[in-house]
């Protein structure tokens, strides 16, 4: 073996201790940065620890490492409902996104709607027929009730008995009839209702 070819195996022999050395010392560095992440990690988690019994002491809590354990162990074999859940509130979530849009456009068209019917009056007419039906039930007694209930069966029974054509009457048969004391009686209970209406009605503009 010459010298030379001596000399080429040492230079290769060198630089492959080089890499040895070099793969060495990235290996140690690694392996300080990771033994300094295990050390921050434990500062911050008996830091977290720490600040956690002091909590729960604050507040008279204990944890009982047992009930710690299943709690750990359920969640655990829970894994596949909990991902389960967390799919479906996923998809509400998509859900009420896509919806979104339509909700909106039937909101503006219902308030459009509703301001339509506003502008036409028929909420002021609404509030009027509270305000009556108001005074009706605030006036009205539940004997007043009845006799109107009464009459109004009267008079139903009265319509249904009448002939289905009525008789002619000349202007002296007309005459006649109205001096009857039926139409009499019609006549003067006519005339008596207009005038206490109108008795009323002066009342009620005086109260106002």
């Amino acid at each position: 073996m010459t010298e030379n070819n001596v000399q080429e195996q040492l230079n290769e022999i060198n630089r492959k201790l080089d890499l040895v050395m070099e793969c060495a010392m990235t290996q140690r560095l690694r392996s300080n940065a990771f033994e300094d992440l295990v050390a921050d990690l434990s500062i911050v988690g008996k830091d977290v620890y720490d600040s956690s019994v002091a909590l729960l002491e604050k507040h008279d809590m204990e944890i009982d490492p047992e009930e710690f354990r299943i709690l750990a162990i359920r969640l655990l074999k829970n894994v596949k409902n909990i991902n389960a859940a967390i799919g479906a509130f996923e998809s509400t979530f998509d859900l009420v996104r896509d919806a979104a849009p339509l909700v909106k456009e039937m909101i503006i068209d219902f308030s459009k709607k509703l301001n339509e019917l506003e502008q036409k009056g028929y909420f002021e007419f609404i509030a009027s027929v509270g305000k009556a039906l108001d005074k009706i039930v605030t006036n009205t007694t539940p004997e007043d009730i009845n006799k109107l209930t009464n009459n109004l069966i009267r008079v139903m029974d009265t319509i249904k008995s009448m002939p289905q054509h009525a008789p002619d009457y000349s202007i002296f048969g007309l005459m006649r009839e109205m001096n009857s004391p039926e139409m009499k009686k019609v006549f003067g209970f006519m005339i008596s209702f207009i005038k206490h209406f109108s008795q009323k009605d002066q009342m009620d503009n005086h109260k106002y």
